[in-house]
């Protein structure tokens, strides 16, 4: 005999309730680990932990929620993980609201503290400083605003991109200028996955020949890489008058022995070496998620 509807709704109900409980004992562990990771100093946000536990859930969804509806779930569920163990504070590019806030959120969740920011390096100072644990910056503001004091805090080791935002810019559009890419900047080196990039900065001396020459240890060691913008020196620095720089993505961690050796041999094709990070690859979004 079918249940009534009264019956499936209570039904519901008990569900509900176990489902509250056992979110409570979730997060009553995850206080522990903020424990450990405050005693121990560690990172409270690990990108590559984040990125084991969406591949986790993935393969446990049997059905018939959509991994996307899982994914947001449990976006929100790191989120006030994220707040329990200490109150993030993001800081990201333009106003509330726009599509690099929506961005941070779908990254972050609600329930950590985010602020608004008009320069990448307003940015970059919020984190180094404290002010900030994490910014997030689209590529293409990125790019452009590197200049030489920006770089310092990549050169120094203060700062890395330890984390990406790619996919379907959250926008009223759906045509092909609507993907965009997006950089967490923050304090602490990511480990390795085994799907990993690493973001680099480089300056070449602006002479035919220059940039092909600079690629063939990509080629040599088989590694792929991408090109993600390039901007001649005087929109960076004027005392850097002659050069041209480029942000290059590539495929690998900086840990890898290979990612070593070509890192290795670029630095003798180029003027200028910035390794801005190695990340987790941004997991690609299912048809219709909007990240």
């Amino acid at each position: 005999m079918a249940e009534t509807l009264d019956e499936l709704r209570k039904k519901i109900d008990e569900l509900d309730a176990k489902i509250v409980s056992l979110l409570n004992e979730r997060y009553s562990t995850v206080q522990k680990v903020g424990a450990f990771k405050k005693d121990t100093a560690s990172a409270i946000y690990v990108p590559e932990r984040e990125r084991k536990v969406y591949e986790k859930v993935s393969r446990l969804n049997c059905g018939p929620m959509k991994d996307v509806t899982l994914f947001a779930i449990y976006r929100e569920i790191m989120s006030g993980a994220l707040a329990l163990e200490h109150g993030l504070r993001i800081a990201y590019f333009g106003s509330e609201g726009a599509c690099t806030h929506l961005a941070a959120v779908t990254k972050f969740g609600n329930s950590v503290l985010y602020k608004p920011e008009g320069s990448i390096r307003a940015i970059l100072e919020d984190v180094v400083s404290g002010r900030c644990d994490y910014g997030c910056i689209p590529e293409s503001i990125f790019l452009e605003g590197l200049d030489a004091h920006c770089c310092k805090f990549f050169a120094s080791g203060r700062l890395k991109i330890c984390a990406e935002i790619c996919g379907k810019s959250i926008s009223v559009s759906d045509s092909a200028s609507a993907f965009a890419r997006y950089m967490i900047v923050g304090k602490q080196n990511t480990g390795a996955t085994g799907d990993d990039k690493t973001s680099l900065f480089f300056a070449l001396p602006d002479r035919p020949g220059a940039l092909f020459e600079a690629l063939a240890p990509f080629k040599d060691e088989e590694t792929s890489l991408h090109i993600a913008g390039s901007l001649p020196s005087r929109e960076v620095t004027e005392k850097d008058e002659g050069k041209y720089f480029f942000l290059v993505d590539l495929q690998g961690h900086m840990q890898d022995e290979k990612v070593m050796r070509l890192l290795t041999r670029l630095q003798e094709k180029v003027l200028d070496l910035v390794v801005l990070g190695s990340y987790p690859r941004g997991i690609a979004p299912a048809p219709g998620m909007n990240i």
